[in-house]
């Protein structure tokens, strides 16, 4: 009887293993799926952002944000945001850029370059009042984002940490001119 119920147990571990290495490689081939079709996603985006077309550079980042989902950190998702509040902007659609540009700081607020085109479509909108305050904010991230990343970079050990925060340094510092040109 003992052997008999050992044999069980035994033949219950195997079954639970095999179900957790079905699972598991299961849903490494839905992550690796994913993840191609999310490169390829973002690829055809930088094609489009290449070409300028605006109507296809912000479908293509509409479907890197279906097929991207999950994959990457919430500031890489807020820069393929930012590609949509740019194409909204340039096709002259001001209500659906500044919808897009929230929803981007609403994603992440340390975004500099969502929070100056935040600003600019309440310029184009007419509405004085939310373009200095939006301006304003835009002044602070950058100037916050600027400071914090120089601080971190000092003490940064990794090549691409460095990188990474020298990018943020200088895509802040193009926001404030371009700040000052708004």
């Amino acid at each position: 009887m003992k052997q008999a119920a050992r044999s069980m147990k035994l033949v219950n571990l195997i079954r639970l293993f095999v179900l957790s290495v079905t699972w598991v490689v299961g849903a490494q081939t839905y992550v690796y799926a994913n993840q191609d079709e999310c490169n390829n996603a973002l690829t055809e985006r930088s094609g489009a952002i290449s070409l300028g077309d605006w109507r296809l550079m912000k479908q293509k980042a509409n479907k890197a944000l279906v097929e991207c989902k999950g994959l990457y950190t919430k500031k890489f998702e807020n820069e393929i945001r930012t590609d949509i509040v740019i194409a909204d902007f340039k096709l002259g659609d001001y209500k659906a850029s500044l919808k897009a540009a929230e929803q981007c700081i609403s994603v992440y607020y340390m975004s500099p370059v969502c929070h100056y085109w935040l600003a600019a479509n309440y310029r184009e909108l007419g509405n004085a009042q939310k373009f200095e305050g939006a301006k304003k904010r835009a002044y602070e991230v950058a100037n916050l984002v600027i400071k914090q990343s120089s601080d971190a970079l000092n003490s940064s050990s990794s090549r691409a940490s460095r990188i990474e925060l020298d990018a943020n340094i200088k895509t802040s510092e193009s926001v404030l001119r371009n700040l000052n040109d708004l």
